[in-house]
């Protein structure tokens, strides 16, 4: 049932973009391959795109491991629903959510890596208190503080490649930042998956680790934010 619900939002969503229209209708559909690779070279070696992507990549890999490594957590010490395993992640993206709001009324400019640096280590500080908890709500708070950390991340992200990179070249930089990103997600999927069923307490341990590597990549790529 759970599938067959999530199908249907996806078909639903599918289904708003039936009647938008191509920004450059008349553009060549042809994929110019040595194109492709020469503006992910060209963005690559912008340093704020490179360091951006690389440490949000290693925090998505903290992420891909929670997606796995939580529920099988739960269920193995306490041995919960499906309900409650709903209600953790709920909580980690209302958190990300609101703080993200909340964040976007104040404004980013000229802070950005210090917001990823504060950002990162409140999520550090949730995935630690996680280890050491005891009960399901337990769980689920310190889901909500690692989620808080999710929303400033990606305002200052995106606010740093805005004002950083020229507007001509802002999408491609965008896609490349974001595909490095999203790699992210399925290795950590999959590191957490393999640890997991061999000790799912070493696997969590694994995310606030990931995240420690993520902010000193930060700290050493992000040291200022551009003007």
């Amino acid at each position: 049932l759970g599938v067959a619900v999530a199908g249907v939002c996806l078909l639903a969503a599918a289904l708003t973009l039936l009647r938008t229209n191509e920004p450059a209708p008349h553009a060549s559909r042809h994929i110019d391959w040595r194109r492709t690779f020469t503006e992910l070279r060209d963005a690559w070696r912008a340093p704020i795109v490179r360091g951006l992507a690389l440490t949000v990549f290693v925090d998505d890999v903290a992420f891909g491991i929670l997606q796995v490594e939580v529920p099988v957590w739960m269920l193995e010490r306490f041995g919960v629903t499906g309900f409650l395993v709903g209600a953790v992640w709920s909580a980690f993206n209302l958190a990300s959510f609101g703080v993200t709001l909340a964040l976007g009324a104040v404004g980013t400019d000229g802070r950005e890596p210090r917001v990823v640096t504060l950002a990162l280590g409140v999520q550090i500080v949730g995935l630690l208190l996680l280890l050491v908890g005891g009960a399901p709500w337990w769980t689920i708070a310190c889901m909500a503080i690692a989620g808080a950390s999710i929303g400033p991340i990606d305002v200052a992200m995106f606010s740093m490649l805005q004002r950083t990179v020229p507007p001509d070249r802002l999408a491609r930089s965008n896609a490349v930042a974001l595909m490095v990103v999203a790699l992210g997600i399925p290795i950590g999927a999959v590191i957490g998956g393999l640890v997991a069923a061999a000790k799912p307490s070493a696997a969590l341990a694994l995310a606030p680790l990931m995240a420690v590597i993520a902010t000193t990549i930060g700290k050493v790529l992000l040291r200022e934010s551009p003007q």
